[in-house]
């Protein structure tokens, strides 16, 4: 197994950032692009999205996670999820990012991608 890059983590979440939101939304809601493999990360992210109360205290937290789990499922395989240890592998990647100079940026398009995948909130 290869070690886990947290900063390719970041690197990939800030990519994602870089992408029109809306259209990274729409395109996530859309199951026809299932044979894109990032067309499937999207999916992934836009289904933990709206499961998520956008109205909680930790909503940003479990959002941030929903981006980390995505990018480990894709770097491991989706099994890898199913492994007792990958939500302990989840949260320290998670940290590691957290201490990044740019997780603000990266907390102002968390709260963003929330905010488009439930549109209906406050």
């Amino acid at each position: 197994m290869d070690p886990i890059d947290k900063t390719g983590a970041l690197r990939r979440i800030l990519r994602f950032t870089a992408q029109n939101p809306s259209s990274a939304a729409s395109r996530a809601r859309n199951p026809h692009n299932s044979a894109d493999r990032s067309a499937s990360f999207e999916q992934r992210i836009a289904l933990g999205l709206a499961n998520i109360d956008p109205t909680a205290p930790d909503a940003r937290d479990k959002a941030f996670k929903v981006f980390v789990q995505a990018i480990l499922a894709d770097q491991f395989g989706a099994e890898a999820g199913q492994d007792p240890g990958f939500a302990g592998l989840v949260a320290d990647v998670a940290d590691a990012i957290r201490f990044s100079s740019r997780y603000d940026s990266l907390a102002a398009f968390i709260d963003q991608q929330l905010a488009l995948h439930h549109p209906q909130s406050p």
